[in-house]
């Protein structure tokens, strides 16, 4: 499966297809938000590993954010990483290395303050041996920091993925074959579904990639929270937290906190029910059931998972702090 996938991204590179001038994907926006509230100082001297990084456009927008911390970001796409490095050099991005490895086969000798695995669980057939091997590389007080696809928000377009996969049959790896179906059957998703990040000047190439990404990719899965949660159980990792969902093609903070004075970045939780009674019956809720009622009544399309050991807890926000959930 590996090579089906590294295949597939060779030819439909991720997230951009070109090397562009001034790309931007707003990559940096939830590091500039975990910046402020936990007094990080610019991630100063912290170190950073992105397993999976694709064409590193997100990861190369938080090296330019943060230029006094150090990044490393790898992904098993050559084709990928040749973009990758391409990309820092136009862009004079000096703090980041790029190089071609898998999350399941990575070792070094390295441990990093912050490890990213930004929509790469989902492409993996074994996503809690992924996790539990990249978490191996995580410092005691460090935070990994993951994306991935939520099941409800994503019911119609895996449906859509499932109909092309069946009608191509054993052509389904034949990737040409299965890209002339989705354009012929009209099928592709919305700019800003994982949320507002793309520029409007997306090329076909860039589109193209997009729609194969999230229709074609050999492997695909996704999560609720509470399936998110157990993977994590797996790995040697003391709590987890849910930290931002993409509702309506827009990032939203989480606190599971019944105070509403909240940075006007949270999600407002009394809004969103609708209902004081309801609310009522939120607040007397365990952290678990009120992160599904979040997720039954706003469907994400994908959410942003936080996770480390036990010394990282006490270094985070309070917000964090109380969001979290005890794996052990």
């Amino acid at each position: 499966m590996l090579e089906q996938v590294q295949k597939f991204y060779d030819r439909y590179p991720y997230p951009l297809a070109e090397v562009k001038t001034n790309s931007n994907l707003n990559g940096a926006t939830l590091f500039s938000f975990l910046d402020y509230e936990l007094r990080a100082k610019g991630f100063n001297g912290k170190t950073f590993l992105d397993a999976g990084c694709g064409t590193g456009h997100r990861i190369l927008d938080v090296a330019k954010a943060f230029p006094h911390a150090n990044f490393l970001a790898f992904d098993l796409s050559p084709k990928s990483i040749e973009l990758a490095k391409q990309q820092a050099a136009k862009d004079q991005v000096t703090n980041i290395e790029f190089h071609t490895n898998n999350i399941i086969e990575y070792e070094t000798e390295q441990l990093f303050d912050i490890i990213i695995a930004n929509g790469v669980i989902h492409h993996l057939s074994q996503p809690d041996r992924g996790i539990k091997n990249l978490t191996r590389f995580l410092k005691e007080d460090g935070l990994f920091v993951a994306f991935t696809l939520h099941t409800y928000g994503e019911y119609y377009k895996m449906l859509q993925r499932e109909l092309l996969l069946t009608l191509l049959g054993q052509q389904k790896h034949d990737f040409e074959a299965g890209v002339g179906l989705m354009r012929e059957m009209g099928f592709s998703i919305s700019q800003n579904r994982y949320g507002k990040g793309y520029s409007n000047d997306l090329t076909e190439n860039d589109q193209l990639s997009k729609d194969a990404d999230a229709l074609l990719t050999p492997q695909l899965s996704t999560f609720t929270f509470q399936e998110a949660i157990e993977l994590f159980k797996t790995a040697n990792l003391d709590w987890v937290a849910i930290e931002q969902i993409i509702w309506q093609e827009t990032a939203h903070t989480l606190s599971l906190d019944a105070d509403n004075k909240k940075p006007f970045w949270v999600l407002d939780i009394k809004s969103l029910l609708k209902s004081e009674t309801a609310y009522i019956y939120y607040q007397n809720l365990n952290k678990l059931d009120k992160l599904h009622i979040i997720e039954l009544m706003t469907t994400p399309t994908g959410f942003s998972i936080l996770a480390g050991k036990s010394n990282s807890l006490a270094l985070n926000s309070k917000r964090i702090r109380e969001n979290s959930i005890p794996l052990k």
